[in-house]
């Protein structure tokens, strides 16, 4: 079944609004939540991000809240997506049970490795998802025939590149069927190069083009990381169209620093 043709409208509007300017290579900006916080989740996501990116990998965050978190986006435009701790399909069942529309695989590396990231999030014969969408149906406004009609299609596969090994074969790995996005991590990856936090090195710097020009040549979006809005601009002209902009931990305290410099540098004057 063409779960888009056969069900053109059932896709929930911030996901196929999602789809279409990925499509386009429209900015999609968006933070990485690692605090366990379902109302700092629902402050951002009425903040006008287009997305969510609720982090199992690094954040301290249980299955219960991820599960709060994902829901703290209903009624806003911004996807929850969810980055899973490892490259394990059993991992990824309770989120997408619990309505997350998309799933970042982390130190993917091989073609291998990218289809079984892809399968995970399908259903036989497709996948080998399991089926019980308990919340997911209710998340995403649609009765249980229409989400497990619209899920195969609808939900968003994106694998990490952050090594070495991963650059050197980005191009069997943006080939996998299915594969929506590539992202770079280039704190991973500059560590991978033994180059540990230079994410400016020509090396690294090198080795994200790669990534891009591969994705884009395989008809795949690419995204990466930064926290610095010139180096943000920098990476969208390139071509990179999904960006992790901000954490919500770097966003509560520059806030803080922000107000305390305006209010302190006033008396002062």
């Amino acid at each position: 079944m063409n779960a888009t043709a056969d069900h053109p409208h059932a896709m929930p509007a911030a996901l196929r609004r999602f789809r279409q300017r990925l499509a386009t290579g429209e900015p999609l900006l968006g933070p990485v939540l690692t605090l366990a916080s379902a109302p700092v989740a629902s402050l951002l996501a009425a903040g006008g991000f287009d997305w969510l990116w609720i982090d199992l990998e690094h954040g301290a965050i249980s299955l219960e809240t991820a599960q709060q978190m994902i829901w703290a986006s209903q009624g806003t435009d911004a996807v929850p997506l969810v980055r899973v701790p490892w490259h394990e399909p059993w991992l990824v069942k309770p989120l997408l049970d619990a309505g997350a529309m998309g799933v970042l695989t982390p130190m993917v590396e091989s073609a291998e490795q990218a289809a079984t990231a892809v399968a995970a999030l399908r259903y036989p014969p497709a996948g080998v998802r399991g089926f019980a969408p308990t919340l997911a149906p209710a998340r995403w406004g649609l009765s249980v025939a229409d989400y497990a009609a619209v899920a195969d299609a609808a939900l968003l596969t994106i694998v990490q590149i952050e090594t070495a090994a991963a650059v050197e074969r980005i191009e069997e790995i943006v080939a996998v069927p299915g594969l929506d996005l590539v992202f770079v991590g280039m704190y991973d990856l500059s560590g991978s190069l033994g180059l540990l936090g230079q994410v400016d090195h020509p090396l690294v710097e090198a080795a994200a083009l790669k990534v891009l020009a591969a994705a884009r040549r395989a008809g795949v979006a690419a995204g990466t990381i930064s926290l610095d809005p010139a180096t943000i601009r920098r990476r969208l002209e390139q071509g990179f169209s999904f960006m992790a902009v901000a954490t919500d931990g770097s966003l509560l305290t520059n806030g803080a620093r922000q107000l305390l410099e305006a209010v302190r540098g006033s008396d002062q004057g």
